[in-house]
């Protein structure tokens, strides 16, 4: 599949569900190896939607339960792993058997980074050992922002803002906050009159009243 798993990994996938599938004496279904074959083509994590939606488009006659039913039966086997991160969502993650990685996940744009670090494995296995614990599975999330959210906090956008076809921005004050805008009439700056009963910002003491 073009930018996804190649052929071969796909075909080698199949071929495991089938013997796990004749193992159980399940029954073998046609729309359940489409679903499957699909799945193995994606890489990534995907919630059912989004697998039912690449499904229906494969084959419009696929129905949501038998897309969910097969997501589980790949769970179940090990071709597949369920995963909730932090928004509560459920997502399926292809993976070969017996394979382990970590992850990063931005939580400004839901972004998720694979990773695999020897060290940490040996470290959880150290840990683990001196507390005399037997590990049957592990995972390790860690949140936070990704390079280009970075890039965006560091450098926000500021639109500019319109009044009367021209273009100007705001001129802020010492807290931030945009002040009394300058304006332009007859070529020169002036600031705009005060409404009536509008002191500017000022008390009635400050703006040399008492």
């Amino acid at each position: 599949m073009k930018g996804g798993i190649p052929t071969e990994a796909v075909n080698k996938k199949q071929s495991i569900l089938r013997r796990y599938i004749a193992q159980k004496k399940l029954k073998s279904s046609r729309q359940r190896e489409e679903i499957a074959r699909i799945f193995f083509s994606m890489k990534g994590h995907v919630n059912l939607d989004e697998l039912y939606r690449h499904a229906a488009r494969f084959n419009s006659r696929i129905g949501y339960t038998t897309v969910y039913r097969t997501l589980k039966l790949l769970t179940e086997c090990g071709m597949a792993v369920e995963r909730k991160f932090a928004d509560g969502q459920t997502r399926y993650e292809n993976v070969d058997q017996g394979e382990h990685h970590d992850h990063l996940i931005c939580l400004s744009c839901g972004k998720i980074l694979e990773f695999t670090d020897n060290r940490i494995e040996k470290m959880q296995e150290e840990i683990a050992a001196r507390h005399h614990f037997a590990i049957k599975d592990h995972r390790l999330e860690i949140y936070g922002a990704c390079a280009d959210c970075l890039k965006k906090e560091k450098n926000p956008p500021q639109p500019p803002f319109t009044k009367g076809g021209s273009m100007f921005r705001p001129l802020l004050g010492k807290d931030g906050n945009p002040s009394i805008p300058l304006l332009k009439k007859g070529g020169h700056h002036h600031i705009p009159p005060l409404e009536k009963g509008d002191t500017g910002g000022f008390s009635d003491e400050k703006a040399g009243k008492k």
